[in-house]
């Protein structure tokens, strides 16, 4: 009797645990726990960076990237406005507020397309929704042509603007724009230089045509030659 109510008691102790083992669906399954930080890391480690990073999204922009955006789109105006005031592009490339405003655009556009920091790509988003582009690019030929001191920095921009495509394809659909920024910018040895002091690259030209389907002859008269 002893040994059998030794038994009888075990059943009835182990039967809740089997009962609770055998039937899962008699209660909701517990949720997993959360994963543990990595060895090292404790929860406050792993808490400071998910509010950290809570706060780099709700930031507002960079003064870098807020004085870029700014800068930007404040010197496009500045040049249409001018080019608007003056009676067009030519006369205003002649005044000293053309370089200022040349000057005032060319900073912040190599600021922005001459790094690939994330900081700036809001600049660069700022640049290539700027209209009208035609503008700008009629300024900078003008002022190619009647400043010729600021060559270089002119042929930077150019390049640079050329290197984003709603530039280049805002360039290529006017032939005349396209021609006259081809020729700034390709390499001198390919230019030729015509009696009104623009100048155009022949191998622009040599592309062009071949595009077209077209042939033609080049004909050349020198003016003079030296160290032949």
């Amino acid at each position: 009797l002893f040994a059998s109510g030794k038994v009888a008691a075990s059943s009835s102790t182990a039967s809740p645990r089997s009962a609770c083992d055998g039937n899962h669906g008699s209660k909701p399954l517990r949720a997993s726990p959360s994963p543990s930080p990595p060895p090292g890391v404790s929860d406050d480690d792993v808490r400071q960076a998910v509010q950290a990073a809570e706060r780099r999204l709700q930031r507002p922009l960079s003064p870098e990237r807020q004085d870029a955006c700014k800068a930007i789109r404040q010197a496009h105006r500045q040049i249409v406005m001018l080019t608007q005031s003056r009676g067009g592009p030519a006369v205003a490339a002649c005044t000293d507020d053309g370089i200022m405003a040349f000057e005032d655009f060319r900073r912040p556009v190599l600021q922005a397309l001459g790094s690939l920091s994330a900081e700036l790509s809001e600049a660069r988003e700022a640049l290539d929704q700027l209209e009208p582009k035609g503008a700008v690019f009629d300024f900078l030929v003008e002022l190619n042509r009647r400043k010729p001191r600021y060559q270089s920095r002119i042929v930077a921009t150019l390049t640079h603007l050329l290197g984003r495509a709603p530039w280049r394809e805002a360039c290529d659909a006017d032939a005349r724009l396209r021609d006259a920024v081809s020729a700034i910018v390709d390499e001198p040895s390919e230019l030729v230089k015509l009696g009104d002091g623009s100048a155009i690259s022949l191998k622009k030209k040599a592309a062009d045509a071949i595009a077209s389907g077209g042939v033609g002859v080049l004909a050349a008269r020198v003016l003079a030659a030296y160290d032949l």
